[in-house]
């Protein structure tokens, strides 16, 4: 058996073709750099942010779940100096312009031509404004470039209603948006991306306790990147961030995956110090401290874990996506865990004649609840067989003329294409230990 992986350009055109990613707004000539998410890539999503769930909120002591807004006030973004630190070095360089006026309701010349250059800077931040028919105002609000911010302004509003104490953790999974000029990087930087975030709260007055809580966390990254999903050692490294240090940040560590062409980060773990809180107490005026066992009041340290969801599906995908030869046969296969791919189980009718048969056993198997079950009976044998590796289908059943005959039937494993008898009865307890 030989395998080969996917490059780059090959993974994008499979993500496409079997209904992972979708361009956006594509029947009306598409949008730059906006992705819509199929079946199979939502479910990937899905099947990451709840194993990222389960392990990081449910089994590790006194982390919160939180879900706020996208719509970001104005100010929230000056005190995270958002404002003047997103901002991308690029613009549109106009050499001869001429000067309109806009009001209300229309636009007019004012008759002035400029022949200078004229530079139009891009922010990163994706600005909307509001208007108050009641006061007549505008309000000036953003799309949130991080979930972080969010988080830090209702720290005295979860201390309060929960009764925490230090150290606790509160993680969100969301959207965020950054209006960043690239190319070519399909869904690794798009302007809409989902992020999976903890904001840890710990009293960092101590510096060897800020670097325990720091190497804490670093390894549980690499115990959830390896263990949870299966990523390989070898493909993964953690880099520290010497340069271009994030303005929030005293130090970083960037986790990076192997892809075919460079290493690329897929998450992010920063010692932020108390820079949010107290950037957003001096701020706001609100008073974003708690006391310590010795009654002296605090900024708490946050340490930071940030996983992006699309550039860890494109790396899960890169891992386990091969080309490989079998018996003389060349195949596409994803060797995803069952979990993460859309259908565990497959039903195949041999023929036509056996497909009232077949959805019989089907809906049996829907009805046990043991995964997600395609119902498939297009074109030939092989054809389906092919298409289920390639989407990951762990089991393929073949429903054939034996069934009836013998009380058995056809059993194929993904990984290997070996086929198995199993009798009939006996089915439903064989995929639950396999799966």
């Amino acid at each position: 058996m030989s395998t080969n992986h996917l490059n780059f350009e090959e993974i994008v055109e499979y993500l496409k073709k079997y209904g992972f990613v979708f361009q956006h707004g594509t029947i009306y000539g598409g949008l730059m750099n906006t992705y819509d998410y199929g079946p199979l890539g939502a479910h990937l999503k899905r099947a990451i942010k709840q194993e990222w769930y389960q392990f990081f909120v449910k089994e590790i002591a006194n982390i919160h779940e939180m879900d706020s807004g996208i719509l970001t006030h104005e100010k929230i973004l000056i005190a995270s100096e958002h404002d003047r630190n997103f901002q991308e070095m690029k613009g549109i360089l106009i050499n001869k312009f001429e000067e309109y006026q806009i009001n209300a309701e229309k636009i007019v010349r004012t008759g002035k031509i400029y022949n200078e250059d004229l530079l139009i800077p891009f922010g990163t931040l994706f600005k909307l404004f509001l208007f108050s028919k009641t006061s007549s105002q505008i309000q000036k609000v953003y799309l949130r470039p991080e979930t972080a911010q969010n988080i830090f302004i209702n720290f005295e509003n979860v201390i309060r209603a929960m009764k925490l104490k230090l150290p606790f953790g509160l993680a969100q999974i969301g959207k965020a948006f950054r209006k960043e000029f690239v190319s070519k990087n399909f869904i690794m930087r798009s302007w809409e991306f989902e992020q999976m975030e903890i904001e840890y709260f710990f009293d960092g007055r101590n510096s060897k306790e800020t670097e325990k809580v720091f190497q804490f966390w670093n390894e549980q990254i690499r115990t959830f990147l390896t263990e949870k999903l299966f990523l390989q050692s070898s493909n993964i490294r953690a880099t520290n961030v010497t340069q271009d240090l994030p303005h929030y940040s005293k130090k970083t560590i960037d986790w990076e995956y192997k892809f075919p062409n460079e290493w690329r980060e897929i998450v992010g773990l920063s010692a932020r110090g108390n820079f949010d809180l107290l950037n957003h107490s001096q701020k706001s005026g609100s008073n974003l401290v708690v006391k310590g066992s010795d009654t002296k009041s605090f900024h708490p340290d946050v340490i930071e874990p940030s996983f992006g969801v699309e550039r860890i599906m494109m790396a899960m995908i890169h891992q386990h996506l091969f080309w490989e030869v079998v018996d003389q046969k060349k195949r596409l296969v994803l060797k995803l865990k069952p979990q993460f791919c859309y259908y565990q189980i497959a039903v195949l009718p041999l023929t036509n004649k056996l497909t009232n048969d077949a959805k019989s056993l089907y809906k049996k198997l829907v009805l046990s609840k043991i995964g997600n079950i395609a119902f498939d009976d297009r074109r030939s044998i092989g054809f389906r067989y092919l298409y289920h590796d390639a989407v990951g289908t762990k089991f393929s059943i073949t429903y054939d003329f034996d069934v009836k005959k013998t009380n058995t039937i056809t059993v194929r494993n993904r990984d290997t294409t070996k086929q198995v008898k199993i009798q009939l009865d006996k089915l439903i307890d064989f995929l639950k230990n396999e799966l």
